[in-house]
């Protein structure tokens, strides 16, 4: 099942293509580690988001994320501002909170957010409702 989550979330919901930079939270998960390989699959620049050093150092040399980091780290917010200086095309959230609002601060125009596992606060969805076309 999480294979199927993260194959149509990053392929059908988040649009992916080459070129583009792609940041997975919860990158070390099941479905994260997924979607970080599929996307790299496509030609996608991918930073991968997890909880420990272990798990950066798995998602960076075994799985070839471009880049991970640690959520941990007392230094996070300023390495995540860092690591997304280009801006984010696609991001996959499997985490929300936190994370989620550093990647909204850092995202393109017309960036494509997958979320997956995470809740957003009522007047979240009630803004994106009404700007649906």
């Amino acid at each position: 099942m999480t294979g199927l989550t993260a194959y149509f979330g990053i392929l059908s919901v988040g649009q992916v293509k080459a070129g583009d930079f792609v940041v997975v939270s919860g990158a070390a998960g099941a479905t994260g580690s997924v979607v970080g390989q599929i996307a790299k699959l496509k030609g996608a620049r991918v930073l991968g988001i997890a909880g420990s050093e272990e798990k950066v150092r798995w998602l960076k040399e075994d799985l070839k994320f471009d880049d991970a980091l640690n959520y941990k780290d007392a230094e996070f917010g300023r390495k995540f501002k860092d690591a997304t200086k280009d801006h984010i095309d696609v991001f996959f959230d499997n985490v929300g909170g936190e994370i989620l609002d550093l990647a909204l601060a850092r995202a393109k125009a017309h960036a494509r957010f997958v979320i997956c596992g995470g809740t957003l606060p009522p007047q979240i969805f009630a803004t994106t409702v009404l700007t649906l076309p």
